[in-house]
């Protein structure tokens, strides 16, 4: 019981039992023969009957609400909600790996999402990773990849003194594809220098492994990827999972015929998170520009080990997001404390026909990231 003591002008608790009522456990527990640090020891017989009698009724308050809501419902079981992998709608397939239950915050992040996402919310939290079908269309592939279809003359007519004069004509000089956007394959390809055994990358191009760079896109591409992605219902997807996330980072990246496979590791840090189930504060989405197949590999994913920060990684339960799970165009959508790797390249080397393999890469982060310092804007 609570009540409101005028004197003291705040709240106090009592115990109640029958028509006695005590201040404290204390008290009640002495009334009722109990030590309340051992509870079993100097146990009277008159406490244990007044215990016996307490269980008792409430044995009966169970059973006739049991009876009442019987009859009310005459038999009707109530369904419970199940998280499970069955009403998929995407070409996920079934992880061997242990499902595991959801989180309560968890649980209501997939209650409290719309109908339309609710199947990724539900992949994502579970998993760690969701694949959104169809994001970029055939010709918007083909844009970034080869930059607009539309001819780049560089021409203007006019004189630096009187810019009317019609005896004055300037040609500027046309930019280099390293100093403008024509397409990935044209404007990265132009930023690596091939010297014997040297090589030189030109900003903004950078590299963190032999044969594997990352560019940054210039900001009218930036801005059409994301007015792509909204139309998709991906930025609608990721500000639920994160609601103050901001974009971080918008790449093309490459990985070369012979690059090997890299470490596994996450695309955030664990440190200050909780080691169990942490808050979503980093996504990223890849999206395969190039066929990525068994042998020009593609991103190698370990399921839930973005729910515990210790999981095993160096098992065989992983999933190599290729074909036909991730096509052309796909999303992969993944939480930044996932556990994945980029797969080698062996293209050239097991089938004779060298390919690069090109993808975007968006972070969507609430902060600060050290992930985003080398391919962050």
């Amino acid at each position: 019981s609570v009540r409101y003591s005028e004197v003291s002008k705040r709240y106090r608790l009592s115990y109640i039992f029958g028509k006695k009522r005590f201040n404290s456990k204390l008290e009640a527990a002495r009334y009722l023969g109990l030590n309340p640090n051992k509870k079993e020891k100097n146990v009277t017989k008159k406490s244990k009957n007044r215990r016996s009698s307490i269980i008792s009724k409430k044995e009966n308050h169970k059973a006739f609400a049991n009876i009442k809501n019987s009859a009310s419902k005459r038999g009707v079981k109530k369904e419970k909600k199940s998280f499970d992998d069955d009403e998929i709608g995407n070409r996920l397939s079934v992880t061997p790996v242990k499902p595991m239950k959801l989180v309560s915050w968890q649980v209501k992040k997939v209650e409290d999402a719309s109908p339309n996402l609710r199947t990724n919310v539900r992949n994502y939290l579970d998993t760690g990773y969701t694949i959104i079908p169809n994001v970029l269309a055939p010709t918007e592939v083909s844009t970034l990849l080869n930059g607009p279809e539309c001819s780049r003359e560089v021409v203007t007519s006019g004189s630096m003194l009187n810019l009317n004069a019609p005896n004055h004509r300037m040609t500027m000089r046309k930019r280099k594809a390293n100093q403008e956007w024509l397409g990935a394959i044209k404007t990265i390809n132009a930023c690596i220098k091939q010297d014997g055994h040297t090589e030189t990358v030109l900003c903004p191009l950078t590299t963190r492994a032999p044969g594997r760079y990352d560019m940054p896109l210039p900001t009218h591409i930036r801005e059409s990827i994301i007015n792509t992605l909204s139309n998709k219902q991906v930025v609608d997807f990721i500000k639920f999972l994160c609601p103050r996330g901001k974009w971080r980072t918008h790449d093309i990246l490459l990985s070369k015929p012979a690059s090997s496979r890299q470490v596994v590791h996450t695309d955030s840090s664990w440190e200050g998170k909780r080691k169990r189930n942490p808050p979503i504060h980093y996504i990223t989405i890849l999206i395969p520009l190039t066929v990525q197949d068994k042998v020009t590999g593609g991103t190698r994913v370990w399921p839930r080990s973005h729910r515990d920060k210790n999981a095993d990684v160096s098992s065989t339960n992983y999933i190599d997001t290729i074909e036909p799970l991730l096509k052309i165009g796909d999303a992969l959508v993944f939480d930044g404390l996932l556990s994945h790797c980029g797969m080698e390249n062996n293209s050239g080397i097991l089938d004779g026909v060298p390919r690069d393999r090109y993808f975007y890469y968006g972070a969507f982060a609430t902060g600060h990231d050290p992930n985003t310092d080398v391919t962050g804007s």
